[in-house]
């Protein structure tokens, strides 16, 4: 079960790991308990419980559904007309029950699988500000995002939770490092300061983004901080390598900073090793654009000269002089 760290163990930016608490989360039932079963005929349903009525109303409506290979859409659908209308204890049944009815479904359907995404992020987005509902949300968006092998809307998705995490928060040296990950996904803001942004950062199983110490003039000196957002991704079908995503943001409006044609380039270091050696004969650096993944403008690291004893499999490190979503894949 995926849950936020608070630890106080210090980041490279000197921050630390928010718990993004404010308000603790009620005590829920574990989705293990939770059925897409209806009520047998004649039960009466309670009325003192709109958490029950809620989900028992989307259990019948999966259940009844015509073909198991629809199922993603009647929850888009149902959830859709919940806007507004839930409390916090309701979305946190809710965000517990999903991933038990979506996975009933024989046939999934990415798109409807996306759609159920962003439906639950708006239906959680007004509880951000409570302990553990980011960290639930995306536990929950990582049981009905398992099949998508797409990286971009998946990017978009993290995006979006971050942007609605983060919204709280005070801008500043004082902004706490929000971490979310679980077992797939894992999505990071920080606020790093410009003028010492230089050196490497380490994200999940060893993930390593290096900065050179020119990137800071590329951000300008008028920002004395910026927000610097990682995503990382598991493999997708074709690659070698997890998805990394590295972008900075305007502290003041979110935006996007753009970072391209860097003289000195960012290196980005996977987890995954090179089964084939040399990895530079198998191997290369791609980057997504608008849905295909392409190698323009990004190398892969020459491999090293063989050195006495066993032969280690290669890490494969990446260097780019822009920045987006990166992976290695073998060389067809």
């Amino acid at each position: 079960t995926l849950t936020t760290t608070s630890s106080q163990s210090s980041t490279t930016s000197g921050s630390v790991v928010s718990t993004l608490t404010q308000t603790a989360l009620p005590t829920s039932t574990s989705s293990a308990t939770l059925t897409s079963s209806p009520l047998p005929t004649g039960t009466p349903v309670p009325t003192s419980s709109p958490t029950l009525v809620t989900s028992l109303t989307l259990s019948q409506s999966v259940t009844s559904t015509p073909s198991a290979t629809s199922i993603h859409r009647t929850v888009a659908g149902y959830l859709a007309e919940l806007a507004g209308t839930l409390d916090l204890k309701e979305t946190t049944h809710l965000l517990q029950l999903v991933p038990v009815l979506v996975a009933e479904e024989n046939a999934p359907d990415a798109m409807a699988r996306l759609e159920v995404s962003r439906v639950l992020l708006n239906l959680t987005a007004p509880f951000m500000s409570h302990e553990g509902v980011a960290a639930l949300l995306l536990d929950t968006l990582d049981s009905v995002l398992a099949i998508v092998d797409s990286a971009g809307p998946v990017l978009d998705l993290l995006d979006a939770v971050l942007a609605a995490a983060i919204d709280l928060q005070p801008m500043g040296s004082s902004f706490q490092t929000v971490v979310l990950q679980s077992a797939q996904l894992y999505t990071s803001v920080q606020w790093l300061n410009v003028s010492a942004l230089r050196g490497a950062l380490t994200l999940r199983n060893h993930t390593t983004i290096h900065f050179p110490p020119t990137l800071a003039e590329r951000l300008g000196s008028n920002r004395s901080g910026v927000l610097l957002v990682t995503h990382v991704l598991p493999s997708l079908s074709g690659l070698q390598t997890e998805v990394v995503s590295v972008a900075f943001h305007d502290v003041a409006t979110y935006a996007e900073i753009p970072i391209t044609d860097l003289e000195d380039p960012i290196a980005i270091s996977f987890s995954a090793r090179a089964e084939r050696q040399p990895a530079a004969d198998w191997y290369r650096c791609v980057y997504e654009d608008q849905g295909a993944w392409t190698p323009d403008g990004t190398w892969l690291a020459p491999s090293p000269g063989p050195g006495p004893g066993p032969a280690l499999l290669e890490a494969l490190t990446c260097y780019t002089a822009h920045l987006t979503a990166f992976a290695v894949e073998p060389v067809v």
